[in-house]
Protein backbone atom coordinates (compact mmCIF):
# COMPACT_ATOMS: atom_id res chain seq x y z
CA UNK A 1 0.00 0.00 0.00
CA UNK A 2 1.34 3.74 -0.57
CA UNK A 3 2.22 6.21 1.20
CA UNK A 4 -0.55 8.54 -0.51
CA UNK A 5 -2.96 5.82 0.26
CA UNK A 6 -2.75 5.30 3.75
CA UNK A 7 -2.44 9.48 4.42
CA UNK A 8 -6.02 8.97 2.73
CA UNK A 9 -7.32 6.52 4.89
CA UNK A 10 -6.16 8.72 7.64
CA UNK A 11 -8.64 11.63 9.30
CA UNK A 12 -7.68 14.73 8.69
CA UNK A 13 -6.30 16.23 11.67
CA UNK A 14 -3.75 13.38 11.39
CA UNK A 15 -3.12 13.79 7.91
CA UNK A 16 -2.42 17.42 9.00
CA UNK A 17 0.64 16.32 11.81
CA UNK A 18 3.44 18.80 12.03
CA UNK A 19 7.37 17.80 12.40
CA UNK A 20 6.91 17.65 16.41
CA UNK A 21 4.24 15.00 16.24
CA UNK A 22 1.43 17.78 17.05
CA UNK A 23 -1.93 17.66 14.97
CA UNK A 24 -3.72 20.84 14.47
CA UNK A 25 -6.14 19.91 17.14
CA UNK A 26 -3.55 19.38 19.86
CA UNK A 27 -1.35 22.37 19.06
CA UNK A 28 -4.67 24.52 19.15
CA UNK A 29 -4.88 23.73 22.79
CA UNK A 30 -1.74 24.09 23.92
CA UNK A 31 -0.97 27.30 25.96
CA UNK A 32 1.42 29.91 24.40
CA UNK A 33 4.54 30.79 26.98
CA UNK A 34 4.99 34.21 28.64
CA UNK A 35 6.94 35.74 25.82
CA UNK A 36 4.59 34.25 23.12
CA UNK A 37 1.53 36.06 24.85
CA UNK A 38 3.53 39.43 25.61
CA UNK A 39 4.74 39.54 21.85
CA UNK A 40 0.92 38.63 20.96
CA UNK A 41 -0.22 41.49 23.17
CA UNK A 42 2.82 43.74 21.62
CA UNK A 43 1.06 42.96 17.97
CA UNK A 44 -2.40 43.54 19.39
CA UNK A 45 -0.72 47.11 20.82
CA UNK A 46 0.69 47.84 17.63
CA UNK A 47 -3.19 46.92 15.71
CA UNK A 48 -4.93 48.96 18.17
CA UNK A 49 -2.41 51.85 17.05
CA UNK A 50 -3.04 51.62 13.52
CA UNK A 51 -7.01 51.71 13.83
CA UNK A 52 -7.61 47.94 13.44
CA UNK A 53 -11.14 47.24 15.22
CA UNK A 54 -11.73 44.86 16.69
CA UNK A 55 -13.76 42.69 14.21
CA UNK A 56 -10.52 42.75 12.16
CA UNK A 57 -8.10 41.82 15.37
CA UNK A 58 -10.06 39.14 15.46
CA UNK A 59 -9.69 38.29 12.19
CA UNK A 60 -5.71 38.94 12.28
CA UNK A 61 -5.62 36.93 15.41
CA UNK A 62 -7.26 34.23 13.66
CA UNK A 63 -5.11 34.42 10.46
CA UNK A 64 -1.55 34.60 12.63
CA UNK A 65 -2.14 32.21 15.77
CA UNK A 66 -5.41 30.76 15.08
CA UNK A 67 -7.99 31.99 17.34
CA UNK A 68 -11.35 30.96 17.17
CA UNK A 69 -13.32 33.68 15.47
CA UNK A 70 -16.51 32.18 17.03
CA UNK A 71 -15.49 32.65 20.67
CA UNK A 72 -13.52 35.40 20.82
CA UNK A 73 -12.95 35.91 24.79
CA UNK A 74 -8.98 35.00 24.27
CA UNK A 75 -8.84 38.13 21.76
CA UNK A 76 -10.95 40.11 23.85
CA UNK A 77 -8.35 39.14 26.84
CA UNK A 78 -5.44 40.55 24.54
CA UNK A 79 -6.85 43.40 23.38
CA UNK A 80 -7.94 44.61 27.15
CA UNK A 81 -4.06 43.87 28.21
CA UNK A 82 -3.19 45.82 25.44
CA UNK A 83 -4.77 48.56 26.73
CA UNK A 84 -4.08 47.97 29.97
CA UNK A 85 -0.06 48.24 28.80
CA UNK A 86 -0.81 51.54 26.94
CA UNK A 87 -2.28 53.24 30.18
CA UNK A 88 0.72 51.43 32.19
CA UNK A 89 3.10 53.38 29.57
CA UNK A 90 1.22 57.00 30.14
CA UNK A 91 1.14 56.62 33.74
CA UNK A 92 5.19 56.75 34.09
CA UNK A 93 5.47 59.83 31.69
CA UNK A 94 5.94 62.94 33.89
CA UNK A 95 3.35 65.47 32.52
CA UNK A 96 5.84 68.36 32.95
CA UNK A 97 7.96 66.86 30.85
CA UNK A 98 5.34 65.85 28.29
CA UNK A 99 4.39 69.37 28.14
CA UNK A 100 8.12 70.38 28.28
CA UNK A 101 8.26 68.28 24.60
CA UNK A 102 5.72 69.64 22.85
CA UNK A 103 6.56 73.31 23.89
CA UNK A 104 10.06 72.61 22.30
CA UNK A 105 7.95 71.01 19.15
CA UNK A 106 5.80 73.85 19.01
CA UNK A 107 8.64 76.34 19.30
CA UNK A 108 10.77 74.10 16.25
CA UNK A 109 7.31 74.72 14.01
CA UNK A 110 6.84 78.69 14.96
CA UNK A 111 10.67 79.12 14.19
CA UNK A 112 10.31 77.07 10.93
CA UNK A 113 7.17 78.90 9.90
CA UNK A 114 8.86 82.26 10.22
CA UNK A 115 11.38 80.99 8.28
CA UNK A 116 9.63 79.85 5.46
CA UNK A 117 7.13 82.61 5.53
CA UNK A 118 4.06 80.66 6.61
CA UNK A 119 2.38 83.16 9.05
CA UNK A 120 -0.12 80.31 9.51
CA UNK A 121 2.15 77.77 10.45
CA UNK A 122 3.18 79.93 13.23
CA UNK A 123 0.62 81.15 14.47
CA UNK A 124 -0.99 77.69 14.81
CA UNK A 125 2.02 76.73 16.30
CA UNK A 126 1.71 79.85 18.88
CA UNK A 127 -2.14 79.43 19.72
CA UNK A 128 -1.32 75.20 20.45
CA UNK A 129 1.18 76.36 22.28
CA UNK A 130 -1.22 78.64 24.34
CA UNK A 131 -3.14 76.19 24.64
CA UNK A 132 -1.53 73.06 26.13
CA UNK A 133 -0.20 75.48 29.31
CA UNK A 134 -3.98 76.90 29.62
CA UNK A 135 -3.66 80.46 28.31
CA UNK A 136 -6.46 79.81 25.86
CA UNK A 137 -9.28 80.65 28.39
CA UNK A 138 -8.78 83.66 29.07
CA UNK A 139 -7.01 85.92 31.77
Amino acid sequence: MGQNHILARLCRQDALRLSSGLCISQLARLKATKEQKHLQIVQVMEWLVEGLSRAEILQESHKLWGYSVDSPRTVDELISRARKEFVKHWENVARKEMVSESMCRFDKLYRLGIQQRQLAVSHAAEMAKCKLIGLDKGF
